[in-house]
C-alpha cells in the first residue's frame, strides 16, 4: 500500500470515526431533551393538578362558610354578601386552575377535571340559589335549599377522588 493510499484510508477512517462520534453526541443530546421535556411536563402537571385540587377544597370550603351562615339565624344579609364575594374569587381562582389542567393534559386528566368543575358547578347552583331565595324571604334557614345544597355537596366527593386518582396515573406516581 502507498502513502497515498494509507492517507485515503487514515482520512476516511478519521471522518467515520467523527462522524459516529457525531452522531452518537446528537443521539445523546436527543435524548437529553427529551428527558429534559418529559421533567418540565410532569413539574407542569404536577403545579397544574395540585393548584386544582387545592382550588377546589378552598371553592368547597368558601361554599361550605356561605351555607352555614345562611343556616345561623343569627346573620345577616350583608354576611351573606361577604360570604358570596369569597365564594366568587374562589371560583374564579377554580375555573383558571381547571383550565390549565385542560392545558397541562392528558386528555383523561383534562376530562376528569372536567366532571369535578361540573360537579362543583352544581353546588355552586344550589349555594347560589339558596343564597337568592334568602335574600327573598330574609332568612336562610330554608330546608329545602339546605338539602339540595347538602346533596350537590355530596355528590362532588366522587369526582373529586376520580380526578386524583387520574392526576396519579398521570403522573405515574401509582406505586
Amino acid at each position: 500500500m502507498d502513502g497515498g493510499t494509507a492517507a485515503v484510508i487514515g482520512a476516511a477512517i478519521g471522518a467515520l470515526g467523527g462522524m459516529s462520534g457525531g452522531l452518537i453526541s446528537s443521539l445523546g443530546q436527543r435524548r437529553q431533551v427529551r428527558a429534559e421535556h418529559s421533567r418540565w411536563r410532569d413539574d407542569t402537571r404536577l403545579h397544574a393538578y395540585t393548584d386544582f385540587i387545592a382550588a377546589g377544597k378552598q371553592l368547597s370550603a368558601a361554599q361550605w362558610r356561605l351555607a352555614d351562615s345562611l343556616w345561623d339565624t343569627t346573620s345577616s344579609p350583608s354576611e351573606w354578601q361577604d360570604r358570596f364575594v369569597v365564594v366568587h374569587d374562589a371560583w374564579a381562582v377554580f375555573s383558571t386552575a381547571a383550565a390549565a389542567v385542560a392545558v397541562a393534559g392528558p386528555k383523561s386528566a383534562a376530562e376528569s377535571a372536567d366532571t369535578f368543575r361540573t360537579a362543583m358547578l352544581n353546588v355552586e347552583r344550589a349555594v347560589m340559589t339558596w343564597l337568592n331565595k334568602a335574600r327573598d324571604t330574609g332568612h336562610g334557614r330554608l330546608d329545602e335549599c339546605d338539602q339540595v345544597f347538602q346533596s350537590a355537596m355530596s355528590a362532588k366527593r366522587q369526582p373529586d377522588r376520580e380526578f386524583q386518582a387520574t392526576a396519579r396515573a398521570a403522573l405515574e406516581t401509582e406505586a
